[in-house]
């Protein structure tokens, strides 16, 4: 079904104009955090180098009162298998960082959604009840013109006065409703009305006039840049798995296994290799010596019943336990997002159904209405019923485009 774009559409007055026109992923890109740095891990060497010094005296007779010095430097080496599960890991590092900021511009466009839906539904509700008001207006006069040729009852007239100030009223707090929503959008994207920052008391009702009835179309253009939907609006049941959250939980979840197979297979314990210089000055009979050498150590055996290995192995039961969680709530939150989506597009049907229902009825009252067929407060009953029913209308359109944008929202997707 193709939704429509009347009340998504932002075309700011000259007085009031958004700048910088930005686009969703122009906007959530400034938001955003700068990019981190990708990991790299050290894949020969497991831990810092270490350099000893020792010194051996006996100026007590021994070895005719000879002294001893040794000055070694080892080094910790990765084994093949570790350097093959490092350089996974490194890679597995830079793809979490990756789906990390994913899943934050998906928070950050939900968050935009949001507040352009509260913009938009103010902002229609604003233009209903100004129509409203301006129509009452009109009414009102005729109405004090009738009374005075005595065409029209006190009490009916009343009515009229009534239904006129109950809908200033609602105009204006509609108003400070939607200063508010423009406020907080304000504060969210940073963007700014003619260059300057509008405080509670500079953006007037007479300023808010000026708006059009609705923030930007991204809403409406949503629905060209979805990958995940078909022809005939509902969702590919296999949108949840590509959601962010859920591709960081599985990689969390490798990660774990393969650290738990490094660390019972025992590769985790570094190779050691050593270089050593030893000099030893022999006293009064015996001649000094110097001497240079490599010492190299492996770890023989598999270490499956360590300690480490066993931190390994519930690591990885955690992870694996989390995952299915995760799981379990991505697929709930998709299947809650469809029914919402359901839900808000029958609404949508059937207030707009109801709309023209109530508009053909309106075009009877007014005509009874000018030939004297009908009193002003049965066609007032009416209109106030019609302008309940085109703000139902108006609101259902914005929450069936915010329930459509969520649908896909649960599916993973982001601008």
């Amino acid at each position: 079904m193709q939704i429509r774009v009347l009340i998504f559409s932002l075309l700011w007055s000259p007085m009031v104009t958004a700048t910088p026109a930005l686009t969703p992923g122009q906007l959530i890109d400034q938001l955003l955090p700068a990019q981190a740095a990708p990991a790299e891990l050290a894949l020969w060497q497991q831990g810092r180098a270490q350099l000893g010094v020792s010194h051996l005296s006996n100026r007590a007779g021994l070895n005719n009162g000879g002294d001893e010095t040794e000055l070694s430097l080892n080094l910790a080496l990765n084994q093949p298998a570790n350097q093959r599960y490092l350089t996974q890991l490194q890679q597995d590092l830079t793809t979490r960082q990756q789906l990390s900021r994913q899943l934050l511009r998906w928070q950050l466009s939900g968050e935009l959604a949001r507040q352009l839906a509260s913009c938009a539904e103010y902002a229609a509700l604003q233009q209903a009840e100004r129509e409203q008001t301006t129509q009452l207006q009109q009414m009102t006069r005729l109405a004090e013109n009738a009374f005075a040729r005595g065409e029209l009852t006190r009490s009916d007239k009343l009515q009229l006065d009534n239904a006129l100030l109950a809908a200033k009223a609602r105009l204006a707090m509609t108003e400070i409703q939607l200063q508010q929503a423009l406020l907080a959008w304000q504060q969210f994207s940073g963007q700014q009305f003619s260059g300057q920052q509008f405080t509670d008391q500079q953006l007037t009702g007479q300023q808010l006039g000026d708006l059009a009835i609705a923030p930007p179309p991204w809403l409406a253009q949503w629905s060209q840049q979805r990958t995940g939907r078909s022809v005939n609006g509902s969702a590919v049941a296999g949108d949840w798995q590509q959601h962010p959250l859920l591709l960081i939980q599985q990689t969390d979840t490798v990660a774990a296994e393969r650290s738990y197979v490094r660390d019972s297979s025992g590769a985790a314990e570094p190779w050691q290799a050593g270089l050593v210089l030893r000099q030893t000055r022999g006293g009064a009979q015996l001649p000094d010596d110097t001497a240079i050498g490599l010492q190299f150590s492996v770890p023989i055996g598999r270490a499956s019943g360590t300690e480490q290995s066993a931190l390994a192995q519930l690591a990885m039961q955690n992870q694996q336990l989390k995952l299915a969680e995760t799981l379990r709530q991505v697929r709930q939150q998709w299947f809650d997002a469809k029914a919402r989506y359901q839900s808000a597009l029958l609404q949508q049907q059937a207030s707009q159904q109801q709309l023209q229902n109530s508009q053909h009825i309106q075009q009877a009252a007014d005509a009874a209405l000018k030939v004297g067929e009908m009193r002003s407060s049965e066609w007032l009953r009416l209109f106030l019923q019609q302008g309940e029913l085109k703000k139902s209308a108006a609101i259902a359109e914005v929450r069936l485009q915010l329930a459509t944008f969520e649908f896909d929202q649960a599916g993973g997707l982001a601008w």
